[in-house]
């Protein structure tokens, strides 16, 4: 279960409504047992403070099991992602 996310989702900016729109769509993801992808998405889950590696990691995993999440919407959410990450929300300092 994700943690309290605070902020009401119309306070929320734009890039971090792409990303828990992402962390979303995994919840419907099976991962292997004892799997990288399964820590990470456990562990970071609903956080929209992600540094430029978690955020790659992120994108990754939408692109990874784009097969269970159906083409069509990992398509247009791997673009959102792009898109973030084009903008320069998540590259470091």
């Amino acid at each position: 279960m994700p943690p309290d996310l605070g902020a009401p989702d119309g306070e929320r900016q734009p890039h971090e409504m792409t990303v828990l729109l992402a962390w979303k769509a995994l919840d419907r993801v099976t991962f292997l047992p004892a799997s990288p992808d399964k820590r990470f998405y456990r562990q970071m889950s609903g956080r929209t403070d992600l540094t430029s590696r978690q955020f790659d990691y992120l994108r990754r995993l939408v692109h990874r099991y784009r097969r269970q999440l159906g083409e069509d919407h990992a398509m247009r959410l791997g673009a959102g992602l792009k898109s973030v990450q084009d903008a320069g929300f998540y590259d470091e300092p």
